[in-house]
């Protein structure tokens, strides 16, 4: 679609969302329009006002340019940031995104932001509407044998609720210079974050925990925050609690609902891949992390 000598272009991005890429008749990418097709509009002038916060912050959002109402929906116009997805395949992007992702836990609370709680019910609800996969009685196992007690002895504050692979950009020398997709950032628990990141960063190609990796994420990210004693005593029923809703979740949107068409890629995860995670991960492999 071309504008005033401006071509708008939709991408792959988006589950809840569409996005698109504004470009000039060169192909030169001129900023991002978010069209929240699934949201209302309270919803994305809180999350306008939340991304102009983390900008006063320093936190590296993209900017936003203009809110708007586009196809009847609303839709926030940000800058693009020029820079490269990375499955964090050196020991300094580690430290970046380990160090980036404690200082974001270390924002001071807005009195605006949303407290998101876990609770059974909503894992009751991802049960029941993934009842006909045939993988749903040994998922519901492994949840069953999770309390939830510790989360009362969580710790909480700003968490971003995305912080992924495909949300983290880097330039050629592994220097961040974006963190995207800012949609979910909430208060809630800082494991959350922690333990939704490693199942991106930190798992190998067979999905299997890799131990050096997640130890370094973690050895940088108490240079800026330490872990208090129940984040560590807990981070495996955590890790198992976040991968159980992330499989069923995945499931329930490719596979239930059908509004996804899922591809699979280095920097996202299929259903079958979470999957294979959930399977491998043991207490060995969290033994010694901390130490």
């Amino acid at each position: 679609m071309a504008k005033n000598n401006f071509l708008i272009k939709r991408t792959r991005h988006g589950v809840d969302n569409r996005v698109y890429f504004l470009t000039n008749k060169n192909n030169k990418k001129l900023g991002v329009l978010k069209l929240y097709n699934k949201r209302s509009l309270k919803e994305v002038l809180h999350i306008k006002k939340t991304m102009e916060f983390l900008a006063r912050k320093k936190v590296p959002v993209q900017k936003i340019k203009k809110f708007l109402i586009k196809e009847k929906k609303p839709a926030l116009f940000m800058e693009y940031i020029e820079g490269r997805h990375s499955t964090l395949s050196s020991n300094k992007k580690i430290r970046e995104s380990a160090y980036l992702m404690a200082s974001f836990h270390n924002l001071r609370i807005p009195n605006f932001l949303e407290d998101k709680k876990i609770t059974d019910k909503d894992y009751k609800k991802l049960f029941k509407a993934c009842s006909d996969w045939e993988k749903i009685n040994k998922i519901q196992m492994v949840y069953n044998a999770i309390s939830m007690d510790y989360l009362g002895f969580l710790p909480k504050g700003v968490v971003h609720g995305d912080f992924s692979c495909s949300n983290i950009l880097f330039n050629k020398n592994d220097k961040i210079l974006g963190l995207l997709d800012c949609d979910h950032c909430c208060l809630s628990y800082f494991l959350t974050d922690l333990a939704r990141a490693q199942i991106f960063f930190s798992f190998d190609k067979k999905n299997r925990l890799n131990k050096k990796k997640i130890k370094n994420f973690i050895k940088y990210y108490n240079n800026k925050r330490l872990l208090e004693k129940k984040e560590k005593e807990n981070f495996l029923s955590h890790l198992r609690l976040v991968l159980i809703k992330m499989i069923l979740e995945t499931y329930y949107y490719v596979e239930v609902i059908k509004e996804v068409k899922f591809m699979s890629t280095k920097y996202n995860q299929s259903y079958n891949n979470l999957y294979e995670k959930m399977e491998n991960l043991r207490e060995a492999d969290i033994i010694d992390i901390f130490v």
